[in-house]
């Protein structure tokens, strides 16, 4: 009875301090939105807007004013992503990226931000784009005015809390490979937490990768690059070999799969490595396999709930994703209504995922471990 009241006072206090915190979260972004003293002040980031573009075979030329601007802004900011930049006021080049292209395996020069000081007297302004990559030539970036100290206070605090999340994400992935490999193994007990953990820790590599305040921080643009194409090609091995063991299927659907899996990333590293394709031009490739991998679990799911076997774990499983297409969903809302990174929910979904299907993983691993040394104690005494 004792036991049943504490579980009580539990769950009535974590119900409070998750409404606490939304409520926090929620004050937080109804204060930025409304709180006119950011408008007011001289530290603030304006987005440049004034301006028009045409694109060619070789690139994309944007051209603006910059007369409407206050004289303390003397920054434009802007991310380009697999782009060459150059900045002319009037005919003379002010800024240049890369100045030399060091990448060994690709003619893209990566990720960066760009940072163009603005001379007092600056008027029209020329921007010109190009890219190896056709999707890219014509993408315009988001612009950003301010001055040296607004506009990276700016990019820091916009992507923090996507970027803790994602710190989170890693932390808990590796614990949960830590505390396989370290404890649960010399039990024999099944993988899952394994392949769970080693899911969460790529995942939250290619996430952090994705924050604009990476990029930001790093100071090598090709590593950034290269990492987020890498992570986001080995993420379905390991998110199909912890449903398989969380599903406790042996369907040759699955090694089906892992095998074309494998040969897709030997693959595109080959390419990648001998300069036929890069890893832009075969990341369809991927796409492909996660599409083929969601076709397995959902295949698997109703053979499982048809049939009855293991209904428990593919429900929890099944919530599990309905919460990150929800997430993802309310992402691509907040996209299109122009709030948010575009990120920030289905990190939350996809963090939520990692934590039930690892509580529940470890509740299971935890009861094989408490029987472990019962049962060598048997094997002793008979």
């Amino acid at each position: 009875m004792k036991h049943d009241i504490n579980q009580k006072y539990f769950f009535v206090y974590l119900t409070i301090f998750i409404l606490a915190l939304i409520f926090f979260v929620g004050m937080f972004f109804y204060d930025q939105s409304t709180d006119t003293r950011h408008t007011q002040s001289p530290r603030e980031v304006t987005y440049w807007e004034d301006y028009t573009y045409t694109t060619t075979y070789s690139r994309t030329i944007i051209t603006g004013s910059l007369d409407s601007l206050s004289k303390d802004k003397d920054l434009l900011a802007f991310f380009s992503v697999h782009q060459s930049i150059s900045v002319y006021l009037g005919e003379e080049l002010i800024y240049h990226y890369p100045v030399i292209n060091n990448n060994p395996f690709s003619a893209s020069p990566g990720y960066c931000w760009n940072f163009v000081p603005l001379p007092k007297n600056a008027t029209d302004i020329r921007i010109e784009l190009s890219s190896p990559y056709k999707a890219y030539k014509a993408s315009i970036p988001t612009f950003y005015i301010g001055n040296s100290f607004s506009v990276p206070a700016k990019i820091i605090t916009t992507s923090l809390f996507p970027f803790i999340l994602c710190v989170l994400m890693f932390c808990i992935g590796m614990l949960m490979v830590g505390y396989y490999l370290g404890f649960a193994r010399k039990f024999h007990t099944k993988t899952r937490m394994f392949y769970l953990g080693t899911f969460a820790v790529i995942l939250s590599i290619w996430s952090i990768n994705e924050c604009p305040m990476t990029p930001f921080i790093m100071h090598n643009n090709l590593v950034t690059s290269y990492v987020s194409f890498l992570s986001i090609m080995l993420l379905p091995l390991p998110f199909g070999l912890f449903i398989k063991n969380f599903y406790e299927d042996n369907s040759k659907a699955w090694e089906l799969f892992f095998q074309l899996n494998i040969a897709q990333i030997v693959l595109c590293i080959l390419f990648q490595l001998t300069g036929i394709y890069d890893f832009r031009e075969t990341l369809w490739s991927t796409h492909v396999m996660m599409g083929v991998l969601a076709g397995v679990i959902i295949y698997q799911s109703y053979k499982h709930l048809k049939s009855g076997e293991n209904r428990r774990l593919v429900k929890i499983h099944l919530l599990c994703i309905i919460i990150c297409a929800v997430t993802l969903f309310m992402d691509v809302l907040a996209y299109y209504l122009g709030s948010g990174d575009g990120n920030t929910f289905g990190r939350i979904g996809f963090l939520t995922y990692i934590v039930v299907l690892g509580l529940s993983s470890a509740e299971e691993t935890a009861a094989l471990m408490k029987m472990g040394p019962q049962e060598n104690l048997y094997q002793q005494l008979a």
